[in-house]
């Protein structure tokens, strides 16, 4: 593991470093993550950072269904999935005896979350300008991107086996649509007038 970064614009960059590692599919990428409790409360800032951007950046969709939620409900509903998501992965972990793969999983993913965020809020501008299709394309790109980037998560940095990171994904994505489901039932969305 590489020395912790002496500034948080160091850790960011060496971050970000590691997430083009990731998906290059270097299988080294862990060493520019700091993967220690002071790296993970770093790489948890920038999910709340990640989160308040995309809360209050301009939709480019006009959807007239119903009104987005105020960018504070935005927010505590992505806090609250990301708390979903991580409570699944911790279980997921426990379950396999690999608790000691749950930080550095945890650590990198928030990095790639933050990244894959500042990467949809460029494909929802070019899409806002009227850039259609390849605004769309990026989007595509992005979201294949982030898939690749999660599972070499799981492959290197957590240094899962391929039955166990189909399990994590699977684990995750039912946990987060039944989280979703429940916060839904208790936490109203307002409706367009």
């Amino acid at each position: 593991m590489p020395q912790s970064p002496t500034t948080f614009l160091e850790e960011a960059k060496d971050a970000a470093h590691g997430v083009y590692a990731l998906l290059t599919g270097d299988r080294a990428a862990a060493r520019f993550f700091d993967l220690t409790l002071g790296g993970l409360v770093g790489s948890f800032a920038m999910v709340l950072i990640a989160v308040t951007l995309a809360s209050f950046a301009p939709l480019p969709f006009d959807v007239e269904s119903a009104a987005p939620p105020t960018p504070t409900l935005d927010i505590i509903l992505s806090l609250m999935a990301y708390g979903i998501q991580a409570g699944a992965a911790y279980g997921f972990f426990n379950l396999i005896g690999r608790l000691d793969g749950f930080i550095p999983y945890l650590v990198a993913s928030n990095w790639v979350t933050f990244f894959s965020a500042i990467a949809l809020q460029v494909a929802f501008a070019v899409v806002g300008m009227g850039i259609a299709i390849p605004g769309l394309i990026l989007l595509l790109a992005i979201l294949i991107g982030s898939l690749i980037l999660f599972v070499n998560v799981a492959r290197f940095i957590a240094t899962l086996k391929p039955s166990q990171i189909v399990m994590l994904l699977v684990v995750d994505g039912i946990a987060l649509f039944i989280g979703l489901a429940l916060l839904s039932v208790f936490i109203p969305t307002p409706v367009a007038s």
